[in-house]
């Protein structure tokens, strides 16, 4: 039970710094604005999971006064997030994210880190990413684990009604 919440919060994780990605580029005249659809393929490395992958997609909304990006950061009792960086180098946007997660003595380490790639026509957009998790404490030992995330957006159209 407890591997499972853990897992689910690395993922929760590993979804916020791609929603990091998604409102960083909503912050700049980068992305066009309108309705964009997201695709992202996350792929498990570890001892427990090794080689699982799990399919996800999602669209947003980008408007025109986006301009500060929402902090996606987990808000859940036992986690701390320092807050992300962006580098923008080589044509590409660098964001890394650090959270530590404490619950029921063991403590849960990981670090997001991902390149974000736009297309030169501004509609397409290609996000890389690794979620690192470390584990102390606790009952068991766990291994480490490594989750890789590979996101394709593009803009599909204006923005739909509000829901």
């Amino acid at each position: 039970m407890r591997t499972r919440t853990l897992q689910l919060l690395a993922l929760t994780l590993a979804m916020a710094g791609a929603g990091l990605s998604v409102a960083v580029h909503a912050a700049t005249p980068v992305l066009a604005p309108g309705e964009w659809h997201y695709e992202s393929q996350v792929t498990y490395r570890s001892g427990m999971m090794n080689g699982r992958s799990m399919h996800n997609d999602w669209k947003v909304c980008v408007k025109p006064q986006d301009t500060q990006p929402p902090m996606p950061i987990p808000h859940a009792p036992g986690v701390h997030c320092d807050p992300p960086t962006l580098v923008v180098a080589g044509g590409a946007w660098h964001t890394t994210l650090s959270c530590t997660a404490e619950s029921q003595g063991m403590v849960t380490k990981m670090v997001d880190r991902f390149v974000i790639t736009p297309s030169a026509d501004n509609r397409r957009v290609v996000i890389d990413g690794t979620v690192h998790q470390s584990f102390s404490g606790g009952p068991v030992a766990l291994p480490s684990s490594v989750m890789s995330l590979h996101t394709t957006g593009e803009r599909i159209g204006p923005c739909g009604p509000a829901k």
